[in-house]
């Protein structure tokens, strides 16, 4: 199992915002969260939780 970045989104932003968080790759598209979610922060799910990831859309920057 390896350590990966998974996007989390933030709750009580006022816009819709995802953080960065490193996430223990279970299988397939499972992830188990790692860290400490910031005393500032309220995220939509719960560190040691077990996740379901889905891709939903990527953007891919080149450098020219």
């Amino acid at each position: 199992m390896d350590t990966q970045q998974i996007y989390v989104e933030l709750l009580d932003e006022g816009t819709i915002v995802h953080r960065p968080v490193p996430a223990i790759h279970i299988k397939d598209m499972i992830f188990k969260i790692e860290g400490n979610v910031p005393e500032t922060e309220t995220w939509v799910f719960y560190q040691e939780k077990l996740l379901s990831v889905n891709i939903i859309n990527s953007l891919v920057a080149k450098q020219n």
